[in-house]
């Protein structure tokens, strides 16, 4: 009896023995689900925090970047203005001179012309004159 006893108490105690195990492993789960859980928000936490830190830094980078490249564009573009001003205003101020420059080299020739026509004339007229003077009426 006392052995059935005793056989029946090391069940008791084994059973007791694995009660006390499942729950101190459901602690511990639930516990360490605990812990995980908090581990995965920490985590989400800390990776949205990266994901917000690179797209803000991003975000001031693309804002600054384009600034600068409308700068860079606007500055290449400003020099390249002034250099098609300046070129073209040489141009014009070129082709106008050599344009009065043919301008006033026509004009002479046409008043040398006008000059030798005149002479041709006055040679002609005072041969005409001299020949009236040499035959007289």
């Amino acid at each position: 009896m006392e052995q059935i006893k005793a056989k029946k108490q090391a069940e008791i105690d084994e059973e007791a023995n694995e009660a006390v195990n499942k729950i101190q492993r459901m602690w511990r789960n639930r516990y360490m689900r605990k812990l995980l859980s908090v581990a995965r928000e920490l985590k989400q936490k800390h990776s949205m925090m990266i994901i917000q830190k690179y797209l803000r830094g991003f975000a001031v980078y693309d804002k600054i970047g384009r600034k600068n490249k409308l700068n860079a564009f606007l500055k290449y573009f400003s020099a390249i203005r002034l250099k098609v001003r300046t070129n073209s205003q040489i141009k014009l101020a070129y082709y106008f001179r050599r344009y009065l420059k043919i301008k006033r080299q026509t004009e002479k020739l046409e008043r040398a012309q006008l000059r030798e026509e005149k002479r041709m004339c006055n040679e002609e007229a005072y041969k005409k004159s001299k020949s009236l003077c040499y035959f007289p009426l």
